[in-house]
């Protein structure tokens, strides 16, 4: 559901996330339930004019339905490598693996439950948000204090430019 958000969230910037069928950096605007995979415009175009592809069920993100999420949900959940569904998560490496991935490519690494691993980044993401929450309110509070110190600077300006057009006038 995140790589849904922020491929519909994707402006185009650098550090959003970009297209994965071609090596260009655009934004994600469509996403193939066949291919399983996020496309550009470009990309999604291809998909209507290849033969092979033409059949591809191609929707633009920003038109998902909840039908449309819980398809890329239930594909998303299963290991690419092995065809399984994903059930662990690998705190090593970061990502959530199925059962053979466990034994055969992690079986050192610290694996916890799903659950476990989902309720570790809620932790998480909340400490973050928490933390953005805070910048943000001392960000506000020191550009009203930067805004007050403009406003004086400015007066004083205003001022001083005023005593030095009076000053000629007074000798």
């Amino acid at each position: 559901m995140v790589d849904i958000v922020e491929a519909y969230s994707g402006e185009g910037q650098y550090d959003s996330p970009h297209c994965g069928s071609c090596d260009e950096e655009k934004s994600q605007k469509f996403y193939c339930s066949d291919c399983n995979c996020f496309l550009c415009e470009d990309c999604a175009g291809a998909h209507k004019k290849l033969k092979v592809l033409s059949s591809h069920h191609v929707k633009e993100i920003g038109n998902f339905e909840s039908s449309d999420a819980q398809d890329y949900a239930r594909r998303a959940n299963v290991c690419k490598q092995h065809k399984d569904e994903v059930r662990f998560y690998c705190e090593q490496c970061v990502i959530c693996i199925c059962r053979d991935c466990a034994i055969l490519e992690h079986r050192d690494h610290n694996i916890v439950s799903l659950d476990k691993g989902v309720e570790k980044k809620k932790s998480e993401i909340e400490n973050k948000m928490r933390a953005v929450q805070t910048n943000g309110s001392r960000l506000r509070n020191q550009k009203g204090s930067l805004e007050k110190r403009r406003m004086r600077v400015n007066n004083s300006f205003a001022q001083a430019t005023e005593e030095v057009h009076r000053a000629p006038n007074a000798t």
